[in-house]
């Protein structure tokens, strides 16, 4: 039977209707695997119909209005779905909040698109937080006849696609958009067999579910068989066991669901040779992915030829194209996506918009029918994303931001076109710093590439840059304070070098990536370099003001700080030396330290000396004075204050320092032993940029791809805030938001730092406390898990730290970041008599994690390179304490769980071990010999071998400044009762990590980023070491 003309998708509903009405159209299966509700396509075309009547004659929607869709069963909602699109009413599907809490996250977008209603199948009493009144569904409807629109709306639905806190973008789909990409689907997806059978746990209101998997089967007269994500969440298994008993054809998933369900089978039996495409789209395509599917399953039937890699977006409707090779291919592990001959698709320049060659890496813009109308309400936006224009054509083209390029009719996909650094906190475009150094004199044209670069605790910036003439080089501090005018950065090194020397795309694009390996391997001839302190010189040298800056102020490094200081010894006497401490130079004004650099008699600068530390002594009694009235909390509870809910009603946590170290590993442990949705606080100019920040920072620990097989996208969400400032520089609205959807919280984030003073952590680290008690006290009280230090005790000589102590003698502790955590803890535990639920978490020294990640910045990293390279260990019985980072967020985020925990505080603490133990274990096992010294010959090895190529160096004189304390704790030792009695709850009699495997953990991480040198044979052992012999 001919199917007619389209103008709307249910019209081929309906044909099917009569053409097969008996044939199954949908069915539902529930947690059990048994399948509740199902219908055929006779069915469902009357019920379509019911539901229109009942939308047009029994509600005050007319064609043209909006309506949100919340549903939490995709059969309901399918239902009301097409029925509003065949009464001209545009539908809104989001996914339904449950509770008050949740649904103030979706007033932004009802703010935005003004719906006039809200249809569902669970309706909520909102009335005190927005106007528009709920329409419940009904699922039997009167007969009554239906009259369709003699003309359908422009928009046929709004497609959202981000539903965070701040503001999403709703996509507008037209009728016409919606029957294209149906079309498409049915032509490169399925082929229009009718046999075809999907299978699918995609939420209805996501554009790969709702097209993909729900309109494409109805669109075409297929059968499809759906269960509920959190089924597929809880229970992968049950959705291959579905595949299996429907003979299902199709399935889609995101590359994080088939890595979960690897990860998750069981070993039954089944049969998967019905599958001819298994789609994986909607993230980037991983061929590591792909291999180990297939090798899961090649045994239950799975052909390796139905692994389909698939390219779409919401902006084109969804579909673009996919791989429908007999084997999908991979190119240096890029993945191809296919080709799709019916979407005009162009490589661009995204700097020239002129089109790329072959096998060249642009920007994927699109031309076709799918492009959707735009952003909804944001005509600008649209105008920029959905009208690129190429030079010469009127055609508008989509501009997808991803980045790839298109080799033998295949388009491999290679990113985002977003290349962000962030330094100091500051969202830098490395574009814009390129085009600045382009405009300067001698600077060849598009021959100039900006990189990150992580040097001694800091991201800063390097920039490598081409001259159009060797023998006329540009002036470089001209050019270095032309680029320093121009932009806020932190600039590491600027190199010139020749016209050729780096490398390019054949459109001329910079390999950044490429350049910056060349520029680590010190592989560029430069012409000219520059480094470190010159900028600094550079920077003051004409601008008056910048003077009078203090070396904080003007954002000096550690590195640069450590060169002053250096710099600064070598000038004044001997009986000032001891007291210029490399940390106090922040507060040196530059005119100061230039003067005192520059007097021309001792005498002269000795007394601008005595002149300096008698004003930094004045200012460091104020400063002992305001960390003493900083200790007191200063937070009042509201007398109708909610109380904390239990804790196995915790839904929402907010986690800060999400981007750090072991807040990648907390992260990844919350995803993993809760169910909670997860707000990450993070420092970024909008939620892309920050959730860019924290998918880069667990995938640098090789955390990444197991967080999103465990919902990451799905339970994530991101919140922009600095926790420097009030409210986190949320407006009220968002901060009211927040204070009542949050449950629990992590706090992890603190700037670690330890040359800093006290005056430039508190914004972060004490007054960011502030900020979250003052969160937990506010609308219901909220759990606060946080994070601390064994530092908070200072250079203490007691022989045994009890966990239960407070230090409230704020005694031995004398440097910024342990005074600074010092505070934050005081305010924690008087938090408590507010009412609020608190537990503290006191860590020791945290290092690499039982699949060797580690970080070459921590202070533990840095000193194990020093000894290692330069073959001395120091001969002090003091505790060492390591503990595997990811042993030590298994254990913080397990011990929060428990419902009614005994203690209040807990030493994150290993068994006894000391330095001599650590290098003999060393010695026996990776064969490096050792020179044994005293603390004090080691602190004078330092000071006379440190260079700037070791990664110790910036903390140097922090050592020289402190040793003598460490000294005097040669008898200090840990207690962790209170953690081993938590921890014997949870994990019983199961051994954790011994020292001997935690050591293997950090050394292995050293050797596989070539940090340390190899072994010497040649032992240099000239006394015997304290520390037993470890077996």
């Amino acid at each position: 039977m001919k199917r007619p003309e389209m103008e709307c998708v249910t019209n081929a509903i309906h044909h099917h209707s009569i053409a097969q009405p008996n044939k199954l159209a949908l069915a539902w299966v529930n947690q059990k695997g048994i399948i509740s509700e199902q219908m055929n396509y006779k069915e469902l075309s009357l019920a379509i119909n019911q539901m229109s009547t009942f939308l047009t004659h029994s509600t005050p929607l007319r064609c043209g209005d909006k309506a949100l869709l919340l549903f939490t069963k995709g059969i309901d909602f399918i239902v009301m779905f097409l029925a509003c699109l065949q009464s001209g009413i545009i539908p809104i599907p989001l996914k339904h909040p449950h509770n008050i809490k949740k649904f103030r996250t979706i007033l932004t977008i009802i703010n935005e698109c003004q719906p006039q209603c809200i249809l569902s199948s669970d309706p909520m009493d909102t009335s005190e937080l927005c106007s528009v009144p709920w329409i419940k569904y009904k699922d039997e409807c009167s007969n009554h006849y239906f009259q369709r629109p003699e003309k359908y709306p422009e928009i046929a639905f709004l497609q959202y696609t981000s539903g965070s806190i701040s503001a999403p973008k709703g996509v507008m789909v037209s009728h016409e958009n919606l029957l294209h990409n149906l079309e498409l689907i049915g032509l490169y997806l399925t082929n229009k067999s009718s046999k075809h059978i999907i299978a699918s746990w995609l939420p209805h209101y996501h554009d790969m579910g709702l097209i993909g998997a729900y309109l494409a089967s109805l669109y075409h007269g297929y059968t499809g068989y759906y269960m509920a994500p959190t089924t597929f969440m809880t229970n992968p298994n049950a959705f291959i066991q579905l595949i299996s008993d429907t003979k299902a054809t199709q399935i889609q998933c995101p590359n994080a669901a088939y890595e979960f369900m690897v990860s998750q089978w069981d070993g039954r039996t089944v049969d998967l040779s019905s599958l001819n495409n298994i789609v994986n789209a909607a993230e980037p395509v991983h061929s590591a992915t792909l291999d180990k599917f297939y090798e899961t399953f090649k045994s239950m039937g799975l052909r390796k030829e139905a692994l389909k890699p698939t390219y779409g977006l919401a902006e084109a409707t969804l579909f673009v194209t996919q791989a429908n090779t007999p084997v999908w291919m991979a190119k240096d592990k890029k993945i191809s996506c296919g080709f799709c001959p019916d979407i005009e698709m162009r490589i661009v320049d995204p700097q020239t918009q002129i089109p790329c060659d072959d096998g060249t890496e642009g920007e994927i813009w699109l031309h076709s029918p799918s492009n959707a109308l735009g952003y909804y309400n944001k005509p600008e936006l649209t105008e920029e994303i959905f009208k690129a224009k190429i030079p010469g054509s009127t055609k508008n083209y989509l501009k997808t931001g991803d980045l790839g390029f298109i080799e033998q009719q295949q388009l491999y996909i290679t990113g985002r076109i977003k290349e962000i650094i962030i330094c100091n906190g500051i969202n830098i475009y490395p574009q814009d710093i390129e085009y600045t150094v382009e405009q300067f004199p001698g600077i060849q044209p598009h021959g100039c590439v900006a990189v990150s670069w992580e040097e001694h605790l800091e991201t800063q910036i390097v920039i490598i840059a081409e001259v159009t003439n060797t023998h006329c080089l540009p002036d470089m501090e001209a050019l270095t304070q032309f680029i320093l005018q121009h932009h806020n950065i932190s600039l590491f090194d600027l190199v010139l070098c020749s016209r050729y020397t780096l490398p390019k795309t054949t459109s001329g694009k910079m390999k950044r990536l490429a350049c910056k390996q060349l520029y680590k391997e010190h592989s560029i001839t430069a012409l000219k370099q520059l480094k470190d302190t010159l900028c600094l010189n550079h920077l003051v040298k004409q601008d008056p003001a910048q003077n009078h800056k203090t070396l904080y102020e003007l954002g000096v490094t550690s590195l640069i700080l450590t060169q002053l200081h250096g710099q600064l010894i070598q000038k004044i006497s001997p009986e000032y030396s001891d007291h210029v401490l490399v940390s106090r130079l922040y507060s040196m004004q530059w005119s100061e330290y230039q003067d005192i650099l520059n007097s021309k008699s001792i005498k002269e600068r000795d007394r601008l000396i005595a002149n300096w530390l008698k004003r930094f002594k004045k200012d460091s009694k104020n400063t002992h004075h305001q960390i003493k009235n900083d200790a007191r909390l200063n937070c009042t509870v509201e007398p109708s204050i909610l109380p904390a809910c239990s804790k196995n009603a915790i839904h929402h946590c907010l986690l800060t320092g999400s981007t750090g170290f072991i807040g990648a590993y907390l992260c990844f442990n919350l995803l993993k032993m809760t169910n909670y949705q997860l707000v990450l606080l993070v420092n970024a100019a909008d939620e892309p940029t920050g959730l860019s920040r924290v998918l880069k920072n667990l995938d640098q620990y090789g955390l990444l791809e197991r967080c999103q097989a465990m919902g990451l996208g799905q339970r994530v969400s991101i919140l922009c805030g600095n926790l420097a400032k009030e409210h986190f520089g949320l407006d009220p609205c968002n901060w009211q938001n927040l204070a009542e959807t949050i449950d629990s919280i992590y706090h992890n984030g603190a700037m670690t730092h330890y040359l800093s003073r006290y005056e430039v952590l508190k914004p972060s680290n004490v007054d960011g406390t502030n900020t979250m008690i003052q969160l937990a006290a506010t609308h219901h009280l909220k759990y606060i898990h946080y994070i601390s230090t064994t530092l908070i005790f200072g250079w203490t000589p007691k022989r045994l730290l009890v966990e239960d102590t407070r230090n409230t003698a704020f005694k031995y502790v004398d440097f910024g970041y342990a005074e600074s955590k010092w505070v934050a803890e005081q305010l924690i535990w008087q938090s408590e008599k507010l009412g609020i639920p608190i537990q503290i978490y006191r860590p020791a020294m945290v290092t690499a994690s039982s699949e060797n990640q580690y970080t070459d910045k921590d202070i533990v990293a840095r000193t194990l390179v020093y000894l290692l390279n330069h073959q001395v260990a120091i001969d002090i019985p003091n505790q060492i304490s390591f503990m595997p980072v990811d042993q030590t967020a298994e254990d913080i985020i397990a011990i929060s769980l428990q419902e009614h925990p005994k203690h209040k505080v807990y030493h994150l603490a290993a068994e006894y071990a000391n330095l001599p133990m650590i290098c003999r274990y060393f010695s026996e096992h990776y064969h490096y010999t050792f020179n044994y010294m005293s603390l004090s010959e080691f602190n004078n090895h330092l000071q006379q071998h440190a260079t700037e190529k070791d990664l110790i160096y910036p903390l140097v004189s922090f050592f020289n400044t402190h040793y003598k304390k460490i000294e005097k704790m040669n008898k200090k030792r840990y207690c962790r009762n209170n953690y081993l009695e938590a921890k014997k709850l949870f994990q019983g009699e199961q051994s954790t990590a011994q020292f001997h495997e935690t050591l293997d953990f950090i050394m292995r991480y050293l050797q596989n980023n070539q940090l340390i040198h190899p072994a010497s044979k040649t032992p240099l052992i000239n006394k015997k070491p304290a520390g037993k012999k470890i077996d």
